[in-house]
């Protein structure tokens, strides 16, 4: 028979309570199981909401760069009185043709190099004197990144460099990177697609990426005009990134301009072209790498966020009819849109 000896003062209840008092102090193991069950409850159910959270954050940017693109168009215009050209032609192709101008002389420019001084990127477009090939600051114009010029949402070309071989040249044996943009201009709006070719093909070509536009030369109306609309840096259907296009915001040379509305890979395409509707339909989400197709724009939205000439910003549904799109990036076929 075992005894227990008790501290003067204290009974026998007493013990029992303080021994199951301490025997209750920690959790069971089916206890800490429910508590982590419970835990990774709340993680699942949170961990969406916080990831829709960062790409309405991304989105918006992705939206306000564009505002910034109109704002900057506007004030181009009113500084020069006359809208830049899509871009001027560089050295593989010849030299601009316009000879004249606020924008004449220009080697290798896109309509996003004038852009520069409207977002605060002034010091750089002075300082490349007209020419993309001009070092500034130990880089030439054309391998800086311009974070206006940039999506978030877009994943295809991380820090702005694009995931292909087309985007970089070899210089003194390494790579110098052209860097990329997540913008392009509208071709029917700001090209001539109307020059004709038998002036001679290297020649027409250049005239039709090079024209000058003012505000009233747009008869459908600046708010039923495409300006801008988003685009992939990287863009290939092949599944091969080296073998894959980047639209290159400070590029001039086919297959790599930032541009849409074009149809065809040269990018230099006429309304007379058998090619129906004049500007094809933007792609919504496609892989990069196996499903891009660089004749067209690309949104990583569900929807096209795109710029108007007016300055206004519209995200347009992947649904839209074909030929509602072509209207709205055609700023000559007098057919006004009305958008749902």
């Amino acid at each position: 028979m075992e005894f227990t000896v008790l501290p003067l003062g204290a009974t026998a209840g007493a013990t029992t309570h303080r021994r199951r008092a301490l025997l209750s102090g920690g959790f069971t193991l089916v206890e800490l199981l429910v508590v982590i069950a419970i835990i990774g409850v709340l993680v699942a159910l949170l961990l969406p909401a916080v990831q829709a959270a960062r790409e309405a954050a991304r989105r918006s940017q992705c939206t306000n760069n564009l505002k910034q693109l109109g704002i900057a168009l506007h004030n181009l215009h009113d500084t020069n009185r006359v809208l830049p050209p899509l871009m001027t032609q560089g050295e593989t192709f010849g030299y601009s043709s316009l000879k004249t101008g606020p924008y004449a002389k220009a080697t290798g420019y896109t309509f996003f190099n004038w852009l520069l001084p409207y977002i605060e990127q002034g010091n750089i477009f002075k300082a490349a004197e007209a020419n993309v090939n001009t070092y500034v600051g130990g880089l030439r114009i054309k391998a800086y990144v311009i974070p206006t010029f940039l999506c978030p949402s877009e994943s295809s070309s991380p820090n702005g460099l694009p995931d292909s071989y087309k985007g970089r040249v070899v210089v003194d044996g390494a790579p110098e990177p052209w860097t990329v943009g997540n913008y392009a201009a509208n071709y029917q709006a700001f090209g001539d697609p109307e020059v004709p070719l038998s002036i001679g093909l290297a020649l027409g070509k250049a005239k039709r990426v090079e024209a000058t536009k003012k505000f009233s030369q747009f008869p459908d109306g600046l708010s039923q005009t495409l300006a801008f609309a988003e685009r992939y840096g990287t863009c290939g259907n092949t599944g091969v990134s080296d073998e894959a296009n980047a639209n290159l915001w400070s590029d001039s040379n086919p297959g790599s301009r930032p541009l849409f509305g074009t149809n065809t890979t040269d990018q230099v395409a006429s309304h007379a072209d058998p090619v129906a509707p004049v500007a094809l339909m933007f792609q919504t989400q496609p892989n990069a790498i196996s499903n891009c197709l660089v004749d067209r724009a690309q949104t990583p939205h569900s929807t096209m966020n795109a710029a108007f000439v007016d300055g206004s910003i519209q995200s347009l549904s992947g649904g839209i009819d074909e030929l509602v799109w072509a209207r709205l990036c055609n700023a000559l076929d007098g057919e006004p849109v009305a958008l749902p």
